[in-house]
């Protein structure tokens, strides 16, 4: 190497005495003059160009191999921990010892290095951009450097990641879940290096604890695992018990308060609206709905338009989307909404009440045709006598399973063997359900704060949120599609499902699980299931019904010249 890079140390002073810059570009600089210092001869490079090949070494090891004395080894990788090169840990095989795993950096020193911020100076282009179902069925961004560590830090040489990785590329999509991707990626190297195999049994029997353990929540079943990976079903909220979406009955806060004290006036009533959303949102993934909300606000003392769009203003704040059901009693609602087009809180209406929305201003809002005994938790309808009147709108979903009718379809060589699959399905679904039931109600009371709005003994209890009343889904995907390529009629469709419904699905009493039936209207999880069904099928339209709650979206919002049908939810935007 010659003159060692960091004998003449006045060539870093420079570095140590910046202040002129940001503080970002500093920590950078800093950054790189701390790695270049560590490398100040070809040993210590040779001993990163072993790691890279070998994976983990301990330091008997990379001592014999680079002919070094092991106070030499020991002394070099200390000096390039410290600076971040490599990574160091112990372990027990025969006997304790220590291991060496490098750490992922570049050391670059270019114009566009030194005047640029670190985050631009470290975001190189080429990196793998797609979107993956995460373990709790959320759609994200592709996070390659989080994705790698998972491998990395158990001692996988970069090297065959990298290579592995490339392979892998070409056959993801948008859609792809986390698990699969985890199963491509395994199995190609699986293939290329035998001496990583067990990196892979550390990371399995890891999963495997970790999915024991109560916390976890889990769709743990194995054969629900096997099916999700497969694309026979795919499983939402895989990893904690939270809900997928959550109704606020807003009559029961406006006649019990909170902690037993009732808001006397709009200002005190919304706060602690505003209170109980923020700690419902602790034990809520998704959308939360607040029920009855135009009404309740229209019977509220000392309200007006400001206190009114002080509130809506905090609630596009909060995390998640919130939607409310408003009516033609309150038009300075309908105006707000109107004039600051919120992007996270989504109106919606009953059918009776739609005709003052045909000539609305409203990017986007929802229609719902429901039975009286329902209530709508965004893409689902929840029947209201589950356990009678009390406490049975604060709910929402657990867990939907939802199953991949297209492959089921191309399995089957007549409509008798289609529905033969699909109830057998439908009955392990239910019981994937069931075990997930047996599994969260003991984690849902210890983790999260539910809790009586109401303490004084004189009134009756009021349970904000029960765990026993939370819903599982079965839901189906591509109802129509699946209809059309087996000429299943409509009526032959809907007297299966009504069928289906009442065998498996209808609560019986007033105890057990509480389970719903629905379409399931994800365009990411519908495209996933095409491609993994292989089939090539244009759109087809539905008018399926009871037991199902079909979807309809449109893209105009007159909508007072059409009726949805019974269980029928529509979604309209401009």
């Amino acid at each position: 190497m010659g003159e060692k890079i960091g004998e003449n140390k006045a060539e870093l002073g420079p570095v140590a005495g910046f202040s002129n810059g940001s503080s970002e570009k500093h920590a950078l600089l800093t950054d790189i003059a701390k790695k270049i210092s560590a490398l100040d001869n070809s040993v210590k490079l040779n001993i990163l160009s072993l790691l890279v090949e070998a994976g983990s070494l301990s330091i008997t090891d990379i001592a014999k191999k680079l002919d070094l004395n092991f106070s030499t080894a020991h002394k070099y990788l200390e000096q390039l921990e410290a600076a971040g090169l490599v990574k160091s840990k112990q372990v027990a095989e025969n006997r304790l010892k220590r291991v060496f795993t490098i750490q992922n950096f570049a050391i670059e020193l270019s114009p566009k290095s030194l005047f640029q911020k670190s985050s631009e100076a470290s975001n190189g282009k080429g990196k793998p951009k797609f979107k993956l179902f995460d373990s709790n069925g959320q759609l994200v961004d592709f996070d390659e450097e989080k994705f790698a560590q998972k491998y990395i830090k158990r001692g996988m040489p970069r090297g065959t990641y990298l290579l592995a990785l490339q392979e892998v590329l070409p056959q993801v999509y948008d859609g792809i879940t986390l698990f699969e991707l985890q199963r491509l990626f395994q199995q190609i190297v699986e293939n290329k290096a035998e001496n990583v195999r067990v990196t892979f049994k550390q990371i399995d029997d890891d999963t495997r604890h970790k999915r024991t353990f109560a916390h976890l929540f889990g769709i743990v079943h194995p054969e629900a695992l096997q099916l999700h990976a497969a694309g026979d079903i795919f499983i939402k909220n895989l990893h904690e018990p939270k809900l997928l979406n959550f109704v606020q009955d807003l009559v029961g806060l406006s006649e019990n308060g909170v902690d037993g004290h009732r808001a006397t006036n709009a200002q005190e009533f919304f706060n602690q609206l505003l209170t109980i959303i923020e700690q419902s949102h602790d034990f809520t993934l998704g959308s939360q709905t607040l029920h009855n909300f135009s009404s309740v606000i229209s019977r509220l003392s000392n309200i007006n338009n400001k206190i009114l769009e002080d509130f809506l203003d905090k609630l596009e704040l909060k995390n998640g989307r919130v939607l409310i059901e408003i009516d033609s009693e309150n038009p300075e609602l309908i105006s707000l909404l109107e004039k600051k087009q919120y992007k996270k809180i989504i109106p919606y209406v009953t059918y009776s009440n739609r005709k003052f929305l045909s000539k609305n201003k409203l990017s986007e809002f929802y229609i719902i045709n429901c039975k009286k005994s329902c209530s709508f938790v965004e893409h689902a309808v929840i029947d209201s006598k589950w356990r009678g009147e009390k406490g049975v709108k604060r709910v929402g979903e657990v867990q939907e399973i939802v199953i991949n009718l297209l492959k089921l379809a191309s399995s089957s060589a007549t409509k008798g063997e289609f529905f033969e699959k699909l109830k057998e399905l439908v009955k392990l679904c239910v019981e994937f359900n069931k075990n997930a039931f047996e599994l969260v109600l003991g984690t849902f009371y210890r983790k999260y704060p539910i809790y009586e709005a109401s303490e004084k003994k004189s009134q009756s209890s009021w349970t904000y949120a029960v765990p026993h009343d939370f819903v599982y889904t079965v839901s189906l995907s591509n109802l129509g599609e699946t209809a059309a390529k087996l000429h299943i009629t409509n009526l032959e469709f809907t007297k299966f499902l009504n069928n289906l419904y009442n065998a498996y699905i209808k609560p019986k009493g007033k105890s057990g699980i509480r389970l719903s039936i629905k379409a399931n209207n994800d365009a990411t999880i519908s495209e996933r299931f095409k491609k993994l069904s292989k089939v090539q099928i244009t759109e087809q339209k539905s008018d399926l019904s009871l037991p199902i709650i079909c979807f309809k979206k449109m893209i105009s919002n007159d909508v007072a010249k059409e009726k949805p049908k019974e269980n029928e939810v529509w979604h309209v935007s401009s």
